[in-house]
């Protein structure tokens, strides 16, 4: 299986990594995988409760990513 490298852009929580990350992804992968890989890669719990958005539109678990997309990973968020 072949794989891609996505950009993936960080807000909230997650600007303690930066504001991106560059990360390996097989090619196909879902929204579920990515996460996963994400999580193991940054050794951070907070990804599995996060969205991701796929150009700018927040993407369901089964989305398959695709080269060259622009990638962000929402982090929750409470207020009152």
């Amino acid at each position: 299986m072949t794989g891609v490298v996505v950009r993936i852009n960080f807000y909230g929580a997650f600007r303690k990594y930066g504001d991106h990350e560059m990360l390996s992804i097989p090619a196909g992968c879902s929204v579920s995988d990515l996460k996963r890989l994400l999580a193991e890669h940054l050794n951070d719990g907070l990804v599995k409760d996060s969205a991701i958005a796929c150009n700018d539109t927040i993407v369901t678990a089964d989305y398959q990513v695709q080269a060259g997309e622009i990638i962000s990973i929402l982090p929750p968020v409470c207020g009152g």
